[in-house]
């Protein structure tokens, strides 16, 4: 009004105009991530850090042991809900990601085609357009665990400008975390590898990043399976992604699997036979859950089975996900598909 007053209405709707412009807030996305009990090394605790920095504006934070310590992001109704629900123990040093986006309006400008009235971006220089899904993807890659997005979510501070209302924002409830008993631990060097795998994966040509997508979800699906069946199916469907998605028509997909990826994975002769006898009870255990329902007996004689052990169950889908991982690893590494004729043929 004042300087409506002493200069004009031109003067003062040009003065508004550059104060909404130039008028920024900033919020938070936050993720709860699903996997494996992620502790910063000692000597960050020790410091009585229970962070650790990705990138400008992007950090991993460790849920709060204790209620009271909650920050202020996780005071948000549904969110309380669950955790009442599921109990504190499934959320015990669960891992949070945080990003950091400014905000900025638009409505001084308002137009039909512009239905969003504010302008918003992730403050990082080094990921201005962050991936939630690919870094859980570098994630597991790298930790050799499957690390999923729980639960999203926005918040936005009482005090910063553009909040309309005191309660974080739901914007996407996925499902409730599972409670996981094992640790490992991930510091500065972990980091920066999964910032490497992350920045691969989003480098991709559009072709190869479509044809990585099924392969890396189906191996992080098994990585989190509740039962064998399920895992093995899960691995078998990665690898079958992996190496016969180009083959037209479907004949002999076994021997091609345990072909393709004894030649992808391996330079020596004997490395490759015996990887090929890999791939040959992978493809025999995979049918046996398709068809059967079950996992196949170990033969011990001619005429004798008997089944296998925790154990050997154990090791073996393990060696099964490992191999997967080292494939999906190695096109990533050269940021292609193989020719297979042109590798088996030279």
């Amino acid at each position: 009004m004042e300087i409506s007053i002493a200069n004009g209405t031109d003067r003062a709707i040009s003065a508004l105009d550059k104060c909404t412009r130039e008028t920024s807030g900033t919020f938070q996305k936050i993720v709860l991530l699903q996997g494996p009990i992620y502790r910063v090394r000692s000597q960050l605790e020790i410091e009585d850090k229970r962070e650790i920095r990705v990138s400008d504006g992007i950090r991993l934070v460790l849920f709060p042991l204790n209620a009271s310590e909650f920050p202020p992001y996780l005071f948000d109704w549904s969110f309380s809900r669950m955790l009442k629900s599921a109990g504190p123990s499934v959320f015990r040093q669960k891992t949070i990601l945080i990003i950091d986006h400014t905000v900025s309006p638009l409505f001084s400008k308002m137009s039909a085609e512009n239905e969003n009235q504010f302008e918003m971006k992730t403050k990082s220089a080094e990921f201005p357009n962050f991936d939630v899904e690919k870094f859980c993807q570098a994630f597991s890659l790298v930790s050799n665990y499957p690390v999923e997005p729980v639960r999203r979510w926005s918040y936005i501070d009482q005090n910063e400008l553009f909040n309309l209302q005191d309660l974080p924002i739901i914007i996407n409830n996925l499902f409730t975390p599972k409670e996981i008993s094992w640790v490992t631990i991930i510091d500065e060097t972990h980091i920066e590898k999964i910032k490497n795998r992350y920045k691969e994966l989003t480098n991709l040509s559009s072709g190869i990043a479509k044809k990585l997508q099924i392969p890396i979800e189906r191996w992080i699906k098994s990585k989190a399976g509740d039962t064998p069946e399920d895992q093995i199916i899960d691995v078998a469907i990665a690898l079958e992604a992996l190496y016969l998605s180009d083959i037209s028509e479907p004949t002999e997909l076994s021997f091609r699997l345990r072909l393709y990826a004894a030649w992808l994975l391996k330079r020596d002769k004997i490395q490759r036979q015996k990887l090929m006898k890999d791939f040959t009870q992978i493809y025999e255990w995979r049918s046996s859950v398709v068809h059967n329902g079950k996992l196949p007996e170990k033969k011990i004689s001619r005429n004798k089975k008997r089944p296998y052990t925790q154990e050997e169950i154990s090791e073996f889908i393990t060696k099964a996900q490992n191999l997967c991982r080292d494939s999906i690893l190695k096109i990533l590494e050269d940021r292609e598909f193989p020719d297979w004729n042109d590798l088996i043929l030279g």
